[in-house]
């Protein structure tokens, strides 16, 4: 049986990691398990040789430097044996039930074209995360950070609980989804120039223009636990606002308009935000609110 690879991103939230390298243990498949430790002390090595008698194969790459999403992907996918195909790439705040990552597998070898595949992401009280999309456009930010900050709403709700059938879609989280191989190599993995947020919208576009599918598959559920690593890490809480503005920027200037992107930069404006770089997407923020599109 072909062996699946996963790579966890761990920052700073070593109960939750453990939960998640746990619920690997119950996948009915064959795993190699690549954790990244991006905190900049060592977080889970005095206990990980507890995870290699769950696991068997599971290593630990540690990144001290904390590089950023993406840069971990790339770094935890390096420490994976070529012939494991295909990957889940998922947050250390992520449970799995029983057989969740063989099912979506499944579901990935029945479709030649999918690039990616993303399960339907869970709260731990039941809440479907909007975690799948369409191109990110400047008046589509507003709906989906209404869909996001409303997505309690009993009729919303209802509503994604009726789609019972995978379907194509642009982009779907990077919380937790499955990667083919193939489609990582043709399109060079996760852009690293985000540091974090946008990165998988950007990834999905361009597998999208690269000839691959990115699908989003109800029928395969996952439990998030949802911003543990800045909840239980309120120091980083201005970094993490500020790597979103950058990371917005970026992704205007590889694939927005023109006017868009004079759209977004008067809204900067308009927040107090500086932009500071271009295509590398440094920005500096004002006193904004973290519920703020």
């Amino acid at each position: 049986m072909t062996r699946l690879g996963v790579i966890v991103v761990h920052y700073r939230t070593p109960d939750d990691l453990r939960l998640a390298l746990q619920s690997l243990r119950f996948q009915g498949q064959p795993l190699q398990v690549v954790v990244v430790d991006a905190s900049e002390e060592p977080q889970v090595r005095s206990w990980f040789h507890v995870a290699v008698e769950w696991l068997g194969d599971v290593r630990l790459v540690e990144r001290p430097d904390n590089p950023g999403f993406g840069a971990a992907c790339h770094a935890g996918w390096s420490a994976l044996n070529e012939d494991v195909d295909p990957v889940c790439i998922a947050n250390a705040d992520v449970v799995f039930p029983p057989g969740a990552l063989r099912n979506l597998a499944a579901f990935m070898t029945t479709r030649p074209d999918a690039g990616a595949a993303g399960p339907r992401i869970q709260s731990p009280d039941g809440l479907i995360e909007p975690s799948w999309g369409a191109p990110i456009t400047f008046g589509r930010e507003f709906l989906y950070r209404w869909r996001t900050r409303w997505m309690h709403l009993p009729w919303l709700q209802a509503r994604w609980r009726r789609s019972s059938e995978a379907r194509p879609v642009t982009w779907v989280s990077g919380a937790c989804m499955m990667v083919r191989r193939a489609a990582w190599e043709a399109v060079g993995g996760l852009d690293v120039g985000f540091f974090m947020y946008y990165e998988d919208c950007d990834f999905g576009l361009r597998l999208n223009q690269a000839g691959w599918k990115v699908w989003w598959v109800p029928t395969v559920r996952v439990i998030h636990f949802r911003g543990q690593s800045v909840s239980r890490n309120p120091q980083v809480r201005t970094r993490v606002r500020q790597a979103r503005r950058a990371a917005q920027w970026r992704y205007y200037c590889k694939h927005r308009p023109a006017w868009e992107r004079w759209l977004l930069r008067a809204y900067f404006m308009l927040r107090g935000i500086r932009i500071e770089g271009v295509t590398e997407g440094r920005v500096k923020e004002g006193e904004e609110s973290e519920e703020e599109k």
